[in-house]
């Protein structure tokens, strides 16, 4: 997979993420579920494209997207 598929990938994410969030209820509970899913599952493709336009070496990059794929297991 390539970078562009890749951010296109989580792009499309993103995207879904928040349409699911927007599917749900507008309840208290729901209410506070919806913004934590809708704060959390879309930096996924933000943090993937912060990596790719740092100007560190690659030892660094792979250093941060681990941190961000860490971050993404856990939504």
């Amino acid at each position: 997979m390539t970078q562009k598929e890749l951010q296109d990938r989580l792009k499309s994410y993103a995207i879904v993420i928040v349409k699911f969030a927007e599917s749900l209820p507008d309840t208290l509970g729901f209410r506070t579920v919806r913004n934590q899913i809708v704060r959390c599952g879309p930096s996924a493709a933000a943090n993937y494209r912060a990596a790719c336009r740092l100007r560190t070496s690659e030892v660094n990059q792979v250093t941060i997207l681990n941190i961000n794929w860490k971050s993404l297991r856990k939504n």
